[in-house]
């Protein structure tokens, strides 16, 4: 039986989890599980704890004590790697999922998450394309959290904010927990982690950090950025490589940190489905792909007979093709003609996808589904521009004076995101890393200004500009 649609982004088949307790010294947005004695050449290590992020005992080529990821082994809760004919083992039974932690305001808050999914989808250009607007969505709340004022009211908007207070936060972190709840083998997960990077030296709010750490599972991992930008930036890759199961090596491109960068605030998002009916690889070969300019290229398809979930729309259709257990929903909207997507996007929002949804029948077909591989990395300042949040860009104009006690004014250097999705006879893995770069001026102990050597000066109104004196101090002791 089909479980209703939630939304075409949104995916999770875990039994439900309590929402977070800030009593409660376990985190329940990181997963704490030991990692599983495996050998680690194609995948990475386990998520960080409540305190810190995994072997935090990096080596740096300028600090020697400075803090590490290291990715050599696999959590234990990424998928096993498949046999000789391509099947991954399944244990258990799968079972539904029970929401416990989110309250009746779990429309709101999705309606708000959804409509950013659409709008970030529709500005992200023409091609192969993955995003993931909840991982976006969870660093920006992080962000927002050490917000103020109009960069506040603009973060807001962008998220679909209607709740008071904390109620939003609140709310978010409870679907969270339910998203990610105990894994009962069912043949699909969702996994999320978060994290702060700060530099050293810098007074971080003490507030800021507790809620960044007891709402959103974000611990502060200090180091020296400065010193060392690409250092930092392989132990920020290095975090989001692990929370991805290696599917994310690099949520940081080169040149993204500056001498500015006093704090990276990161979501990790990994999901992991099989399919309800595998494809037999012997099935998989070349097979025609019409593109929209009329050429047609061969990619490696797979083929199955299965049960989907059908709908004709007239001029495209809506497809649900099953995943194991029945909760995760992977729809397709597929054009009639190669040259139909753009008109289909231009349609395309969560009350339509809900209606074609809805409309749905299941129907058995031989489907014929192109094995991909597809990964993008996004720098989302310009979208996010031209979806309304500028002052959180603006150096002079950003308000992020939640995040520190100190003078330091601190703005939103850059947002990067780079997001993967695979198709394979087994299933489909999807993941995406996010990285909110904050800067800051130079800020830390003031500098100094030693005037103790022959100088010149100029007395003027500063007005008017009118220079009233001028004068030069060779030796100040003498008359």
């Amino acid at each position: 039986m089909r479980v209703p649609l939630l939304s075409l982004w949104m995916m999770a088949c875990d039994e439900g989890a309590k929402a977070p307790d800030p009593a409660d010294d376990t985190d329940p947005l990181v997963d704490t599980a030991p990692p599983a004695d495996t050998d680690a050449s194609t995948e990475t290590d386990a998520p960080p704890d409540t305190d810190a992020p995994p072997d935090t005992d990096l080596p740096s080529d300028t600090d020697p004590t400075a803090p590490t990821v290291d990715p050599s082994e696999v959590p234990d809760w990424c998928p096993p790697e498949s046999d000789d004919t391509g099947t991954v083992p399944v244990a258990g039974t799968p079972e539904p999922r029970t929401i416990t932690a989110a309250t009746g305001d779990l429309a709101t808050v999705v309606g708000g998450l959804n409509a950013l999914a659409w709008e970030l989808h529709g500005r992200l250009g023409s091609g192969n394309q993955v995003v993931s607007s909840f991982s976006l969505a969870a660093a920006l709340a992080m962000t927002r959290e050490g917000a103020v004022g109009p960069t506040r009211a603009e973060l807001d908007a962008l998220l679909g904010v209607e709740l008071p207070g904390d109620a939003w936060s609140a709310e978010v972190s409870a679907l969270i927990a339910d998203l990610i709840g105990a894994h009962q083998g069912g043949g699909a997960q969702v996994r999320l982690a978060n994290q702060l990077f700060g530099q050293t030296g810098f007074s971080w709010d003490p507030a800021f950090l507790t809620t960044c750490s007891d709402t959103w599972g974000a611990p502060l991992l200090e180091m020296d950025i400065r010193s060392d930008l690409e250092a930092a930036r392989q132990v920020v890759n290095a975090w989001g490589e692990v929370n991805t199961c290696g599917l994310i090596p690099e949520m940081l491109p080169p040149g993204v940190l500056t001498p500015n960068t006093a704090l990276i605030l990161a979501n990790a998002l990994f999901v992991e489905a099989d399919w309800l009916q595998e494809f037999p690889p012997s099935a998989t070969g070349p097979m025609p792909f019409r593109l929209a300019d009329g050429s047609v290229t061969l990619p490696e398809t797979m083929v199955t007979e299965a049960t989907v979930w059908r709908h004709d729309a007239g001029d495209f259709e809506v497809a649900s093709i099953p995943l194991r257990g029945e909760e995760l929903e992977l729809w397709l909207v597929l054009p009639d003609e190669p040259d139909g997507l753009p008109a289909v996007e231009a349609a395309w929002s969560p009350t339509a996808l809900e209606a074609w949804a809805g409309a749905a029948r299941p129907e058995h077909v031989r489907l014929f589904l192109p094995r991909q591989n597809i990964s993008v990395t996004h720098a989302l300042v310009e979208s996010l521009e031209a979806l309304g949040v500028t002052t959180l860009f603006d150096r002079e104009q950003a308000d992020l004076s939640a995040m520190i006690d100190g003078p330091q004014r601190l703005w939103v250097e850059a947002i990067s995101q780079q997001a993967t999705i695979q198709f394979d006879e087994v299933g489909l893995r999807a993941a995406a890393a996010t990285a909110v770069v904050v800067s800051a001026d130079s800020g830390g102990q003031p500098d100094e200004l030693h005037v103790d050597r022959p100088f010149a000066w100029v007395l003027r109104d500063g007005l008017t500009g009118t220079v009233l004196f001028t004068g030069r101090t060779v030796d100040p002791t003498a008359q």
